[in-house]
């Protein structure tokens, strides 16, 4: 069984049952625990008084931390799949949009033919002669 995190903020068993609830169908959810400690931080540090997202809450959580862009499309996917699960959960006054990023790809895959690939090969025995 998963162990609880220690949140403080209003939603801190909401949170907890979310990590379960993505365990539960096959994420493993690891790399996204350092988000959802962010979300905690951030919810406490606003004092909410009541279990409720509103917009202003929600831009909050989904401000731009990091200048990569795939970093901040995870964080606001993160937020934006806890909203949509208190939804599911019958909570109501929760608030998120929907945005969509577009995130510049770089890697160029190299594809070699086989005559490259034993020349690779050869060039790299021949480094250990």
């Amino acid at each position: 069984m998963l162990k609880s995190i220690a949140f403080k903020s209003i939603f801190k068993n909401e949170l907890n049952e979310f990590i379960q609830y993505k365990h539960s169908i096959g994420y493993k959810y690891e790399k996204e625990i350092r988000i959802i400690k962010y979300i905690d931080k951030v919810l406490f540090d606003i004092n909410l008084k009541s279990k409720c997202i509103t917009k202003e809450t929600f831009v909050k959580l989904t401000e731009r931390i990091s200048s990569n862009e795939a970093v901040h499309a995870r964080k606001y996917s993160i937020v934006k799949e806890f909203c949509i699960y208190l939804i599911s959960n019958n909570y109501i006054n929760i608030y998120y949009e929907d945005k969509k990023f577009h995130i510049i790809n770089n890697y160029i895959p190299i594809i070699f033919n086989k005559d490259e690939i034993t020349k690779l090969f050869e060039a790299c025995d021949a480094l250990t002669k």
